[in-house]
């Protein structure tokens, strides 16, 4: 006669494999969810130290005085190196303006200028510190 082997239950559903499928199962399906918590928890992190930081931000130094403008009206034979020249003063040096060139770029920003072409009879504002 055959013999027959009694298997538990335990044996026959083999509940180690299951429960370590449903453990692995259960971790897919929470790591969106971590992976977002970690994406929020550094953004967070970042915008408070951007917040702390931002006070410590270096600012150029601003002129002690305010700049105004003056019209001048381009003569014959001017250009805008001559009109710089011209207009260009030594205190100036000190509240922004620390050669001619830039100093020339400054009147072409302000007149919306962008060849260094000018014409006799046109006007051009010309800044200065006060």
């Amino acid at each position: 006669m055959q013999e027959m082997s009694i298997r538990t239950t335990a044996q026959i559903y083999n509940f180690s494999e299951l429960q370590k499928k449903k453990h692995e199962r259960e971790l897919r399906e929470k790591r969106p969810f971590f992976i977002t918590g970690i994406i929020i928890f550094i953004s967070l992190l970042t915008i408070c130290c951007f917040l702390y930081f931002s006070n410590s931000i270096v600012r150029a130094k601003e002129p002690s005085s305010d700049i105004q403008y003056k019209v001048v009206e381009v003569q014959e034979g001017d250009s805008l190196w001559s009109i710089a020249r011209e207009n260009m003063e030594e205190k100036s040096n000190d509240y922004g303006f620390t050669d001619i060139y830039q100093y020339i770029h400054e009147i072409k920003k302000c007149n919306n200028m962008k060849s260094n072409q000018i014409n006799t009879g046109c006007y051009l504002m010309v800044p200065y510190y006060n």
